[in-house]
């Protein structure tokens, strides 16, 4: 028998996982290059991508979303390989550890940005049956909360993915990798357009997780040399804002209650997230200049209004006050100069911010080691909220896709006691989808093809893609650069940053514009009205 080289190739980047595995002996599968300068001639060769480009974006399963930054943080990545007709599973690996693996490289080059590895199947692992064959990877976190139904009962998706496979893992301990026992793969077909339930049902958010395919037509030659990228699956929504209102009731003198919270609200959301209609495509620079599929992968609507995040006040200033009676809320206490500016910002008795560190009422909150802002700057004074979410269609009733509301709620803490201002998010007029614009949606059973809309979008109501970034304000780091390693937090954006920190400013809008990224695919900038 002619000896057979597939070569995984795993690139994570921000939006993408993957990996794979066959039937072999310990030596058969031997994870690094190929043999040989041309990797087409030295028999299967498959390279499995997992791009940083893509969204920004967290969740309580994975990373949290917390700039436009293309990154990721997965540690599992499932490499399955079937017959394309019967769907049989004729190859599978597991690979855990992705972002610590030795096995697992970083690489940063013209094709993007992210996280590989390699694997070689050679000898009795070779596919050596002529034909065409599907590879699929799906990369995860392994306490993620979707499920996955199986017959008359439900699966974690860890639990689902470990079970899908022909019984042995072709991927020994070695090179640094190692593999999980295979024997529990109880699961012999796979099919395309995997549904994953989300678990979570009181909220819009959702998991990141990435996936992807390729075709490998073997009719003629089952010599190959192909790559799988993987691309997140979910979108994602940020808001980073400065210059909140502040706005109370009183009774008499008394203030009684006060908005102390930021809700971003969906108009519906999609329970369920289908993994398919995927393009085999790396994208360039993190939302710019891409290759734009527009896929709505959500299924199983609930048209009723749901929180996505909620950003409570509380959590970012000591104190919710006004001092200067200037309507938003002060981000330092308040004194009275002493002398005139020498700069004329200000004069002797005029009433000026106290930038000492003990009068700073603003801060940002779970900055302690690995909590979710350990390594996150902000303006000072600014407030910050994003999660990722599951796509879903533009809505034909209600008003908009997001709206921003200023909040009280009851002694509860889950009943609104009053709604104290609303801002819409609008999408920008060069992003809306339009009659011209092709999309795919999941029609209840499977993916359409990429057809043109038969109705365009418009700023207020539009579809929530795929992959797709949409933040309200600029968030293009985590950690910005202030020159002062220890003070994250500057106390105003540097308009000459080529990676612009601008929270948008609350006070002199009433819409929002949202703005979106997805190597992100694409990063929407959303309008705030």
């Amino acid at each position: 028998m002619m000896k057979k080289n597939v070569f995984f190739y795993g690139a994570l980047a921000l939006g993408m996982a993957g990996s794979l595995a066959s039937c072999s002996s310990d030596d058969d599968l031997m994870a690094g290059s190929v043999p040989g300068g041309n990797t087409a001639a030295a028999g299967q060769v498959i390279e499995i991508a997992v791009e940083n480009a893509g969204n920004g974006i967290g969740s309580r399963a994975g990373r949290p979303l917390n700039s436009s930054e293309a990154k990721q943080n997965i540690d599992c990545v499932k490499v399955i390989v079937t017959n394309a007709t019967t769907n049989k599973v004729v190859a599978d690996t597991l690979i855990e550890n992705w972002m610590t693996s030795t096995a697992v490289t970083n690489y940063d080059d013209a094709s993007g940005h992210g996280r590989k590895i390699r694997f070689t199947l050679a000898n009795s692992n070779a596919i050596t049956t002529k034909g065409t064959y599907t590879v699929y990877a799906i990369g995860y976190n392994g306490n993620s909360a979707y499920k996955v139904k199986s017959g008359s009962s439900t699966m974690s998706l860890g639990n689902y993915l470990n079970s899908v496979g022909n019984g042995t893992y072709s991927m020994r301990e070695g090179n640094g990798y190692t593999v999980k026992d295979a024997g529990n793969e109880s699961i012999k077909q796979f099919k395309k357009d995997l549904v994953l339930i989300n678990n979570n049902t009181d909220y819009a958010y959702a998991d990141e997780v990435f996936a992807g395919s390729t075709t490998l037509d073997l009719t003629n030659d089952t010599k190959f040399s192909q790559g799988v990228t993987l691309h997140r699956q979910v979108a994602g929504i940020f808001t980073y804002v400065k210059n909140v209102p502040y706005m109370y009731t009183t009774n008499g003198n008394t203030i009684t209650d006060e908005g102390n919270i930021l809700q971003l609200v969906a108009v519906k959301k999609n329970k369920n997230l289908v993994l398919g209609q995927f393009y085999n495509t790396t994208l360039g620079n993190n939302g710019k200049d891409n290759i734009l599929q527009n896929v709505v992968n959500g299924a199983d609507e609930d048209n009723k209004e749901y929180v996505v995040y909620e950003i409570k006040l509380k959590d970012w200033f000591k104190t919710l006050q006004d001092e200067n009676n200037d309507g938003v809320i002060d981000r330092y206490e308040y004194m009275i100069a002493a002398a005139d500016d020498a700069e004329g910002k200000y004069h002797k008795g005029d009433l000026i911010e106290d930038k000492s560190d003990d009068h700073l009422l603003w801060h940002a909150p779970l900055r302690d080691p690995g909590q979710r802002f350990e390594n996150v700057g902000f303006v000072k004074g600014s407030v910050f909220g994003g999660e990722f979410i599951i796509p879903f269609k533009a809505t034909a009733a209600g008003d908009y896709t997001f709206e921003l509301r200023l909040v009280s709620k009851k002694e509860d803490n889950v009943t609104i006691k009053k709604t104290y201002r609303t801002w819409s998010i609008s999408l920008p007029t060069d992003d809306i989808l339009k009659t011209t614009d092709k999309w795919s949606y999941w029609d209840g059973s499977k993916f359409t093809d990429l057809v043109n809309l038969t109705k365009g979008e418009d700023r207020a109501k539009y579809s929530v893609l795929r992959n797709h970034l949409y933040g309200v304000g600029v968030k293009s780091k985590e950690k910005p650069d202030t020159g002062d390693p220890n003070d994250p937090d500057p106390d105003d954006p540097d308009p000459d940053d080529p990676d612009p920190e601008v929270p948008e400013d609350l006070n002199t809008k009433q819409d929002l514009l949202v703005q979106v990224n997805d190597n992100w695919e694409l990063i929407h900038k959303m309008e705030v009205e």
